[in-house]
């Protein structure tokens, strides 16, 4: 197998990481602010005489270790993990394994770090559109898709097919149930979340494989901070797999209570849900809290995603319009406490905001009209007075969305989400 570095921001060359060690330190004592902040966060020191073993301490600790001594025994680990990979291992070749993922971007690696189970694609984004409790929830799932998306496909969507892969899904579930372990790879964020929260429903509801083993993790040290499984090499995803969690029942029994709950046009039993922590899927109360987030804000009537995309705008009006793959960017990597949409997602939702009657962004197009990432926007002055809370979003118009069961429209009270008291309330404004 090839040792090619395909893989460096999680692909640690210890070697290097002592050379940038005894970099940062020289920085530091000539006065670079950079390094010396760095040594201030993780080595606080009055004096400011720091040693090789503290720039080694501050260095591993931005990586997400503990200390040195962690990140040496990792990256040891990650080496003698690849000096395997040469081996050509199966490591699932005990039980006729089908593995679920939320996407296509683990499927070479697992057949890279040895894994040869079947691979089950399920990509239906719960976090958007309506999930609800009607018999023909999926039928409204593929309108939605097809009203939402159709303008950045290259050829028109059709409803006939989008239900299709929606029932296709469900059918996959269903054969998932007659292997012998299902492996499930999914990371902290809402769109995996609620992906292992259909799974998990539609086996407590179907029958269940006999063996049910989950990967997931909400972080992984590397130079880049850690969005999700697709970023990691063979040999990560091999130690990942090292510390799979089984499941039972009681976690079939919880998502069963909390997919119904999801589904809901009520979701105080969800907020009920993200006052505790959940030992069983300790992921899922923040997934939950960030998607009443979405609900529309008290004092804005903004969901979350709305408000950190106007307030990028703010914070990034220098003396030009913000180019919008910049934008979305930063909404995934810096801005959104648990991101999930994707970047075609948060396009739709800033256009949807630059539109009549509410005009809270402008968005300058650029000269080739395909190129909707290199559109360019600002915010409006009734943008920033809707951020402020001058005016609230509510009051001008109430374009109809779903936030998993919960429909907000016109002409009737919605749930809102007061983020002071962290609980939702039914109101209708005046």
């Amino acid at each position: 197998m090839s040792t090619k570095n395909l893989y460096p921001a999680f692909r640690l060359n210890l070697e290097q990481q002592k050379k940038r060690a005894k970099e940062m330190l020289k920085l530091a004592k000539t006065g670079d602010q950079k390094s010396i902040k760095l040594f201030q966060r993780y080595c606080p020191n009055p004096k400011a005489d720091w040693k090789l073993a503290d720039a080694q301490h501050t260095l591993a600790c931005d990586l997400r270790f503990k200390n040195w001594a962690e990140l040496k025994q990792h990256v040891l680990r990650m080496d003698q993990q690849r000096e395997l990979l040469d081996e050509k291992k199966i490591l699932d070749a005990d039980l006729q394994t089908m593995h679920i993922r939320c996407g296509h971007d683990i499927q070479q690696t697992l057949k890279d770090a040895g894994f040869q189970g079947e691979f089950n694609l399920h990509i239906n984004p719960y976090l958007e559109g309506p999930v609800t409790n009607d018999s023909n929830w999926l039928e409204l799932r593929a309108h939605s898709m097809v009203d939402n998306y159709n303008h950045y496909q290259d050829k028109p969507l059709e409803y006939e097919s989008v239900l299709k892969g929606c029932q296709e899904e469900e059918q996959r579930l269903q054969q998932a149930c007659t292997y012998e372990r299902v492996g499930l790879w999914f990371e902290h964020d809402r769109m995996d979340q609620f992906i292992l929260l259909r799974s998990l429903a539609f086996f407590a509801e179907h029958g269940a494989p006999p063996l049910m083993e989950l990967v997931t993790t909400n972080e992984y040290p590397g130079t880049l901070p850690f969005i999700g499984l697709g970023q990691l090499p063979p040999e990560a995803l091999a130690l990942l797999w090292e510390k799979r969690q089984k499941l039972n029942q009681q976690h079939l029994l919880l998502a069963e209570k909390l997919w119904q709950d999801f589904r809901s046009s009520d979701p105080q039993a969800l907020c009920r849900f993200i006052k505790q922590p959940c030992e069983l899927l300790p992921f899922m109360p923040a997934a939950i809290k960030r998607h009443l987030q979405e609900l529309p804000d008290c004092e804005t009537g903004l969901s979350l995603t709305q408000n950190l995309m106007l307030q990028l705008l703010v914070e990034r009006a220098e003396k030009r319009p913000v180019n919008l793959n910049r934008l979305v960017s930063i909404m995934i990597y810096q801005k959104d406490p648990l991101p999930g949409l994707g970047d075609i997602s948060h396009d739709r939702i800033l256009r949807e905001l630059a539109a009549e009657p509410l005009q809270l962004v402008t968005i300058h197009k650029a000269d080739d009209s395909d190129k909707w990432h290199a559109d360019t926007a600002e915010i409006t002055e009734r943008g920033k007075n809707v951020l402020s809370g001058e005016l609230n979003l509510m009051d001008i118009v109430v374009n109809e969305r779903w936030v998993g069961g919960v429909r907000i429209a016109p002409d009737q009270p919605n749930w809102y989400w007061d983020e002071e008291d962290e609980r939702t309330v039914h109101k209708k404004r005046h």
